[in-house]
């Protein structure tokens, strides 16, 4: 705004301050003159006038050329390189230095074993004193000062025992606990998870560095549990998900490898019931750290957490039924899987109720059960019941996908399914053909077979959250299953009247006819149904039909047989093509 423009608002300011004063005399007359008073005094305004002061502007001064800033990834890795990672391999560098001049002192008898392993200790105290000193200022630098100064301290005691045979066993392994305690409560005092990596390494490590020719195995689980419940409880505490895989992972490489051993070796009642108690133990312990931990607070699981619920169940299954293989319950292993199907269902609904958000969760304890009960018929049973077995979990995972609304658990039903018929079906050549026709064990099974498609029908029907191709691959498998039906029938009742040729005139006359009488049937079906399914599923069965007739009926029927066919065949489908022809009239007129 300009000088002059200010000078001019500010005049306009005073006008107005004028007129106002000239109209409170002029009203003040009039009410003089005609003797009236004021109700009310009447208020003189002042408005003050305001002075504006011009700021003249700053100069302007050049401005510099913007400076391009490092990249922040840059920064990142150079600190990561110059500050963690120089650190680490500085601290390595040091351990093995000071590992090569204890090893040339011992070579030229500079120092005793005892001084030895009093120089690795005062190392290993002097490293961990000087990083709790530096860590507030140069926190990385202190953390990998803590970690190799544990490691010097670790391995002097073990050389201790191992090597110089200083240290009896069980002060030695106190020492090696005690020194890995401390490591992970550093760990956990300086927030650093690499100290309290290497403290767990080197707390499961301990039982085998310092180690008995003869073990007791009630007292290394026993040791395993509580190292394994002070870790998942400091991973807890800090959030350290990482903590909870290496936990895992040692339990399960420690118990593979003593049971190898056991299994090489003799006895094994010795050792069945503390591993079976070991396996409970720790699948309960991770079990309810992760699945009932989070049900309870409400926390989404995470990919992490549903890899551990996987593998955490598969492998407690495997490992424990290896070991009970060797107990009483040898041939009831089936119902042992049932068991623990049943108490992953009795979680997944537990978690679909207070906390069914978390689908990844539900999922994974749902699909653990479905897994160990589809397990279980192969397990327990053998032969036909198997596919029966496969059959009913089929009808009965459709079941619970409906009433949970959970479309991923009928995928499942479709995988059993798909099993139970490949099994029932292979059944069906094994058992022969039976000597009564229809009332026999190869129709009750192509029964149950229809029965299984039917109901999975009949539970998906008004349930519009699956797919629409499931409901028709279910209609195509019972139609299937139908034709196999009627084929394996017709060659049943050739076969009882003592007629074993396949290329019998008969025979062929009357799987022909069956065959178009089902494709009537499926036509008669798509028009009362108004399905396009039925009726193309119709003409395809009618291709397969003509296809016969004329490559194999032909050139094998006898003549009356020919006769007898061609016509039916062709009444049929003219019969057909006059219904198609009349539906699409009627559809033509309406329209």
């Amino acid at each position: 705004m300009s000088f002059g423009t200010i000078r001019k608002l500010e005049q306009e300011i005073i006008q107005l301050q004028i007129n106002q004063d000239l109209i409170l005399k002029r009203l003040a007359r009039i009410e003089k003159t005609i003797k009236v008073e004021a109700e009310e005094p009447v208020v003189k305004v002042e408005v003050p006038v305001v002075e504006l002061k011009v700021i003249p502007p700053k100069p302007t001064q050049p401005q510099k050329e913007p400076t391009q800033p490092t990249p922040k990834f840059t920064k990142d890795l150079e600190f990561r390189i110059g500050g963690t990672w120089l650190n680490r391999i500085g601290v390595v560098a040091v351990v093995l230095g000071m590992a090569f001049f204890l090893k040339y002192s011992f070579d030229n008898d500079w120092v005793g074993p005892t001084g030895r392993i009093i120089l690795g200790l005062l190392s290993g105290g002097v490293m961990m004193f000087a990083g709790e000193k530096l860590h507030l200022r140069y926190t990385g630098y202190a953390q990998g000062l803590i970690g190799g100064g544990s490691l010097a301290m670790f391995f002097s005691i073990y050389a201790g025992y191992q090597f110089y045979f200083l240290i009896p066993p069980f002060v030695a392994f106190s020492f090696m606990v005690l020194i890995m305690g401390y490591t992970v409560f550093m760990a956990v005092r300086k927030d650093s998870r690499a100290i309290g990596i290497l403290g767990i390494i080197g707390a499961y490590m301990a039982p085998f560095l310092v180690g008995s020719e003869d073990p007791s195995l009630w007292l290394l689980y026993a040791y395993l549990t509580f190292l394994t419940l002070g870790v998942l409880g400091i991973s807890i505490y800090k959030k350290w998900v990482v903590f909870q895989y290496l936990s895992f992972i040692f339990n399960q490489l420690i118990f593979a490898f003593m049971w190898m051993a056991v299994t090489w070796g003799s006895a094994y009642e010795n050792f069945v019931a503390p591993s079976f108690l070991f396996l409970c133990t720790n699948f309960f312990i991770y079990l309810g750290i992760i699945s009932v931990y989070n049900i309870r607070t409400k926390k989404k699981s995470t990919r992490w957490d549903i890899s551990l619920i996987l593998m955490n169940g598969f492998l407690f299954f495997a490992w424990s039924t290896d070991v009970l293989e060797y107990t009483f319950l040898t041939d009831l292993l089936g119902f042992y899987a049932v068991f623990m199907a049943l108490v992953y269902l009795y979680l997944g609904k537990m978690a679909y109720q207070l906390h069914k958000e978390d689908k990844g969760q539900v999922y994974s304890l749902f699909l653990l059960a479905f897994v160990l009960i589809t397990l279980a018929f192969p397990i327990q049973f053998s032969d036909v019941y198997v596919g029966l077995g496969w059959l009913a979990e089929a009808v009965g995972l459709a079941y619970m996908a409906r009433r949970l609304d959970a479309p991923k658990i009928l995928k499942c039903g479709m995988v059993v399914l798909v099993l139970g018929m490949m099994a029932t079906l292979g059944e069906l050549s094994s058992i022969g053909l039976a000597d009564t026709f229809l009332f026999n064990s190869a129709t009750l099974l192509l029964v149950v077979c229809l029965t299984a498609i039917y109901r999975m029908v009949k539970i998906l029907t008004g349930w519009e959250e699956p797919s629409p191709r499931i409901k028709q691959v279910l209609k195509g498998m019972f139609l299937v299953i139908s034709f196999i039906g009627l084929t394996l029938e017709n060659e049943h009742f050739f076969y009882l009247h003592g007629t074993t040729d396949y290329g019998l005139s008969p025979e062929q006359l009357s799987l022909s006819a069956l065959w178009t009488l089902f494709a009537i049937g499926l036509f008669a079906a798509g028009i009362v149904r108004k399905s396009r399914y039925y009726r193309y599923s119709s003409l395809a069965l009618l291709a397969m039909v003509v296809l016969k007739a004329f490559f194999i009926d032909l050139g094998d029927l006898a003549t009356i047989y020919k006769i007898i066919l061609f016509i039916f065949l062709g009444l049929s489908l003219l019969g057909i093509s006059f219904l198609y022809q009349r539906k699409f009239r009627e559809e033509d007129g309406s329209q």
